[in-house]
């Protein structure tokens, strides 16, 4: 007789139960999230991170215009998120899993702490339940006053419960930013942080990236700057509020390698038909190198 095929054996075995789920989820499952939530929140002594697992995917712009009583002018960008960081927390993680959690925003502001009553929402709440897909928080947020001769920041409180039965509470702040009553004083320098290709050869337009902050931009994204290496134009190619793209002039004068001073103009219409500029208050370097130096 011969011997039965390894594919009908195997069609005769039962098949392999699935595991039992494990007592901890049974448990849980029988808790309601929402009770765990307002225990995140109200737990006296919540366990900080070493590093923290959440960040503010953009921060906000250094200038900002404050939304009137029947204006619904929010923060930029809009939305801010805060959001878990990849490299170092995994919502799929084992050990850490987060259950459920909610994350709470107010102002603050420096020197004077402000009014907490200024900060409003689109739905009119401060706090909001983590996204259980992918555990983000997000606001659409407005200030309905000036910071004057003060500087705003939002502070983000994070409260969650994690799978081995922790409480966690983490609070981040955004950089500082300025609040203005209308456009005539929203018209600020912008901010120089660095470039990116700082040197190349005076021969060829080489492309340039500009990082900085406040960089003046039409709705459409059309550059209201004015980018100069030396006393020379560069042409843009692309602005957001913190990155130029340019191109370095063409510089077939020079006999010697040199570096020159660029430097980042806002440029600003008001209603009447006078243009004015606001320069940065720093300036960055590029190297033009002759003769493949």
């Amino acid at each position: 007789m011969a011997a039965p095929s390894i594919l009908s054996q195997s069609e005769d075995r039962p098949p392999t139960p699935p595991p039992p789920p494990s007592p901890f989820l049974q448990e849980e499952a029988q808790r309601p999230r929402d009770a765990l939530v307002q225990q995140a929140i109200d737990h006296p002594n919540p366990r900080v991170p070493i590093t923290s697992r959440f960040v503010i995917k953009e921060q906000p712009w250094i200038t900002q215009r404050k939304t009137y009583t029947k204006e619904n002018r929010y923060l930029n960008p809009n939305p801010i998120r805060v959001f878990p960081r990849d490299d170092v927390y995994s919502p799929d993680s084992v050990n850490n899993k987060i259950v459920c959690g909610s994350i709470g925003v107010t102002i603050v502001g420096h020197p004077e702490t402000p009014d907490p009553g200024i900060l409003g929402s689109i739905t009119g709440e401060l706090r909001m339940d983590l996204d259980q897909t992918n555990l983000e928080g997000e606001f659409s947020l407005k200030v309905s006053e000036a910071s004057g001769q003060n500087q705003f920041c939002l502070a983000f409180t994070i409260d969650y419960y994690t799978e081995d039965q922790n409480f966690w509470r983490e609070q981040l702040r955004t950089r500082p930013f300025e609040v203005h009553a209308n456009t005539s004083t929203a018209q600020a320098s912008p901010q120089l942080f660095g470039l990116q290709m700082k040197h190349g050869t005076n021969m060829e337009e080489n492309e340039v990236w500009i990082k900085g902050a406040g960089f003046n931009t039409t709705s459409d994204g059309r550059p209201r700057v004015e980018v100069k290496f030396d006393s020379r134009d560069a042409h843009i190619k692309e602005v957001t509020q913190n990155l130029l793209v340019v191109l370095a002039p063409r510089r077939e004068d020079l006999t010697e390698t040199t570096t020159v001073r660029v430097t980042v103009s806002n440029l600003y219409k008001l209603r009447s038909s006078d243009a004015f500029t606001k320069l940065s208050n720093g300036h960055l370097e590029y190297r033009y190198n002759v003769n493949g130096d």
